[in-house]
């Protein structure tokens, strides 16, 4: 029924519209600490994605990977949207550091200690301790690799 003085459409007496309703195909991940350490829960869009940022920190494409992580940051709706913003973070002071902007790369560093904090050391096969200790690393230095897991188990990635 139309009201023809505000020419809207008001529905009638005990008529609701109709509502779409979507369920997710699974539920959001709320609790950092329950994200999984592997992938096997990612659509295969994010895992794609999650592959094209190592290969680009790999590379040391580091503003590519900080894009790349940006990218899933902004698109998340869970608390994985909390990880990537971390990962885009520590991509950031990367990328300041390399800009010769030394306080805001140490500052930055800092700040993403504080954002990975809640998550598991281990997650979707990331391992954040060895994220973390290499871009601390590389702010200190000016130089170095920036590592995404452990690589044959001693420290920083050197081999025993």
């Amino acid at each position: 029924m139309s009201n023809p003085a505000s020419r809207r459409f008001v529905p009638a007496t005990g008529m609701l519209p109709a509502i779409a309703y979507n369920p997710p195909r699974q539920m959001a991940i709320m609790d950092p600490g329950r994200i999984p350490s592997g992938r096997s829960h990612l659509d295969e869009h994010d895992r794609r994605r999650l592959i094209r940022f190592e290969l680009q920190v790999a590379a040391g494409r580091f503003d590519e990977a900080q894009e790349t992580a940006e990218d899933l940051w902004l698109e998340a709706i869970d608390a994985h949207k909390l990880l990537y913003q971390g990962l885009s973070n520590a991509l950031t002071a990367v990328c300041a550091c390399q800009a010769r902007q030394l306080r805001g790369a140490r500052q930055i560093s800092d700040e993403t200690r504080s954002m990975l904090a809640p998550f598991p050391r281990r997650v979707l096969d990331l391992e954040l301790d060895a994220l973390l200790e290499s871009v601390r690393d590389f702010v200190q230095r000016g130089e170095g690799p920036i590592l995404l897991r452990r690589q044959g188990g001693g420290r920083n990635g050197d081999r025993d």
